[in-house]
């Protein structure tokens, strides 16, 4: 073999440099290159650190990539390093294939004001060199990637129209192969929320098919980045939560209702603050368990859905509350257009008109068409209800709150629900309500109502009555039936050992003596049992039954004061009558069957009507009484002396103005002039004798009324006051001496109530309603 020549070798070697040269300058090459024409071919800025292309061994790689917004310094998208290994010998087989993609501590920038994003400019058609005719479509590319691999990435979404960040960063995503041959791919994604949550996720599509198949977990997810976005609807300081998700679905996603899918869901430690710092709704834990989806037939097994620990605090203020004030009013810059003008003029009166419009959504349109569940639970709930939009403050708390619904079918026309709770501590609430399918216009309620403290109404008893509310403790029955929007409802309460303290000296809703009723009303054991029909129309917007009950209390209140002898007739079996007075015949001094009678029933009504006493107010019209005694007496004369014929009449058989006793007067005493046949009979008995004997009367029926009471029936003094009357006017009403009973209630405090219970306010004198016994 032929040796080269020097000058062969020379050349050989300064080919072979040369094409090193060429060779290890082609990444210093490709790199000036891009940095010198990237703002021509992408209208951005690139920076490069380094390019590695290796020709025998077909590896490229790019490292320290930044790809900048279009101020040309602010980075939208930069990775640490890109590496791909070609094989070079694929092209042979004109098949384009890689060994592996690889991308490393990525970080893609996706930033948001107004309406335009930091994307937008290179979402913007370019000049175009196209003749205008339509290339000819080639052979499709054959490719094969056998392993992509993204490692450390990152994404940010930057909301300016918020302020709000949201990154996910620790990403990983695998695709093991994919190829020109096969229409899909497998996928492994997992990643990680800065303020805390990871996620994992792996399937598979195939576009060919439209299929998808997908299995992930989602891990305490924090819900607080995604607050501002809250922030346009409601007007709140905080919002947070874990969420976790665990998911399998699959199906063709170009028809959704051939997808099916289960999934176990909570939301843990959740929590809604208003601007006031007041955590509004809490609760422990949330978690729906996904049975089974079924989107072709609309059907929803949720298997268990649980709430645990939940916490609703309301407040009530005269304007407003705190749930109405979290709502913004995003009609002007029209947020919600969507929303109907009727949607938009729903007034938000309290949580549980929020509870039963949801309830009626859910039961119109979805729960009993799709959805089915073997049981839904609110377990240890509690829900905190203040009111300021009295006088004095006043809390209602339901605790331990446990609602159940047994079982929720989408062939059940209707759904039960089941609740018991504590409510300010010692009361106990039970009730169950049935839902129709119709929504609100059809519905039954049941409740009871037991061992509740009258004291938690102190400040409503004083805003509506003026009297604070010192004890005492109630039970309740209620049935409520709702159809077509038509209510009825029966409400049994009993209220016991309650004690009301005196009138203050404050403005009331109701002008009623409210120890006064509650006196009357209480039965032998100190205790109040009402019936109270309701019946109302839900159409009217006025109606809301909580008021309706209450004004048919403060009604039944104030019937019984204003007719405190019928209350009482009817209650112990009685004659009217037989309460409002007891009255003696003109000239009796002892007692007989209708004054004991009327007293005997005076002291039971007071034995067992612990809380009243009365009043006795003799009306003795002095000058009557002595006109018919005098009257009396002459006849008796006048029998004495009068013929065998008419001597054995009784003096009531003798008429005042008998000719014959006439003419005995006038002969007695002289027929004077004009003088009335009283003043005859006075003249001949004598004014003295007279006034002797009206005196004894007097004093006598005073002596036997105030005897029999207190030593005979054992009724205190205190209780049953006397006095003789100082209405005159009385006088001419009353011809026969008369105790009028008006009924009253006891000045003093009752037992069991302590002194530091006492109002600090001045009380009003007079706390109780005298009806006029005769009715005039």
């Amino acid at each position: 073999m032929k040796k080269l020549s020097p000058l062969a070798k020379k050349i050989l070697i300064g080919i072979a440099l040369l094409f090193a040269i060429i060779l290890f300058s082609i990444p210093w090459i490709v790199e000036y290159y891009l940095e010198k024409n990237d703002v021509e071919w992408l209208g951005r800025e690139v920076e490069v650190a380094d390019i590695d292309i290796n020709l025998f061994t077909g590896k490229v790689g790019v490292y320290n990539a930044f790809l900048f917004e279009e101020d040309g310094t602010t980075p939208f998208l930069r990775f640490e390093s890109f590496e791909a290994n070609i094989r070079m010998l694929s092209f042979l087989s004109g098949i384009f294939e890689l060994e592996y993609v690889t991308v490393s501590n990525s970080l893609l920038r996706i930033v948001q004001t107004g309406e335009s994003f930091n994307f937008d400019d290179l979402a913007k058609p370019g000049e175009s060199e196209s003749t205008g005719e339509d290339d000819e479509a080639g052979d499709p590319p054959r490719y094969i990637i056998n392993e992509i691999l993204l490692t450390g990435g990152a994404f940010e979404y930057i909301d300016n129209n918020l302020s709000s960040s949201i990154l996910i960063d620790r990403i990983r995503l695998e695709i093991p192969r994919v190829s020109y041959d096969y229409p899909g791919l497998d996928f492994i994604l997992a990643g990680t929320q800065r303020e805390g949550g990871e996620l994992g996720f792996d399937g598979s599509v195939n576009w060919g098919e439209s299929n998808f198949a997908m299995n992930g977990e989602i891990a305490d997810w924090q819900l607080r980045p995604y607050k501002n976005y809250l922030n346009s609807y409601l007007a709140i300081q905080d919002f947070a939560g874990l969420y976790n998700l665990q998911l399998n679905i699959a199906g063709k996603y170009a028809d959704e209702k051939s997808i099916a899918a289960s999934a176990y869901s909570t939301l843990d430690k959740f929590l809604l603050v208003d601007n006031n710092s007041d955590s509004l709704i809490t609760w422990k834990r949330a978690e729906i368990f996904v049975d089974s989806v079924n989107t072709e037939e609309r059907l929803y097994d949720m298997g268990t859905a649980t709430l645990d620990a939940p916490h609703i605090l309301f407040k009530y203020f005269k304007e407003g509350d705190s749930f109405s004030g979290l709502l913004l009013d995003t009609t002007s810059a029209q947020v919600l257009d969507t929303v109907s003008v009727a949607q938009q003029e729903i007034v938000f009166q309290n949580p549980f008109q929020y509870i039963s419009e949801y309830i009626y959504y859910l039961i119109d349109e979805e729960v009993l068409t799709t959805y089915g569940a073997d049981s839904m639970v609110i377990h240890k709930g509690r829900v905190d209800f203040l009111d300021y939009s009295h006088l004095e403050d006043a809390q209602i708390t339901l605790e331990n709150l446990n609602i159940l619904i047994p079982e929720v079918s989408p062939e059940d026309s209707t759904l039960s629900m089941l609740i018991n709770s504590r409510i300010n501590k010692t009361g106990k609430f039970k009730g169950d309500m049935t839902l129709y399918r119709a929504g609100l216009s059809n519905m039954g309620i049941n409740m009871e109502l037991s061992d509740f403290y009258l004291t938690s109404f102190d400040p409503y008893s004083r805003h509506y009555t003026a009297h604070p509310m010192w004890e005492g403790v109630m039970n309740m029955k209620s049935s409520t039936t709702i159809r077509d929007y038509q209510v009825q409802s029966m409400n049994e309460i009993d209220i016991l050992d309650v004690k009301v303290g005196n009138k203050l000296d404050i403005e009331s809703e109701y002008k009623i003596p409210l120890r006064f009723a509650v006196g009357l009303l209480k039965d032998v054991n100190g205790d109040i049992r009402l019936e109270v029909p309701i019946e109302g129309d839900l159409h009217d917007p006025e109606y809301k039954l909580g008021k309706v009950i209450l004004k048919v209390i403060m009604n039944l209140f104030a019937k019984a004061v204003a007719s405190p002898y019928n209350l009482l007739a009817r209650a112990f079996d009685a004659d009217e009558d037989d309460l409002k007075s007891i009255k003696f015949g003109n000239d009796q001094d002892s007692l007989a069957n209708p004054q004991i009678k009327t007293m005997d029933l005076t002291a039971r009504v007071l034995e067992r009507k612990s809380d009243l006493k009365v009043l006795l107010e003799y009306v003795f019209n002095e000058k009557e009484e002595k006109e018919i005694i005098a009257l009396q007496y002459a006849k008796e004369k006048y029998l004495q002396q009068a013929p065998d014929s008419i001597r054995g009449l009784g003096r009531d058989q003798v008429s005042n103005r008998d000719s014959l006793f006439v003419l005995y007067l006038e002969d007695k005493v002289g027929g004077l002039g004009q003088r009335s046949v009283q003043a005859m009979c006075i003249e001949l008995i004598g004014e003295s004798m007279l006034d002797e004997r009206v005196a004894y009367i007097r004093e006598s029926q005073w002596n036997l009324v105030s005897e029999y009471l207190y030593q005979e029936k054992g009724v205190s003094p205190e209780r049953a006051e006397m006095k003789e009357t100082e209405d005159e006017g009385l006088m001419s009403v009353y011809l026969q001496p008369t105790f009028l009973i008006k009924y009253d209630v006891r000045d003093s405090i009752p037992d069991g109530v302590l002194e530091e219970n006492r109002p600090a306010e001045s009380t009003v004198p007079g706390d109780s309603v005298v009806v006029n016994p005769t009715g005039n």
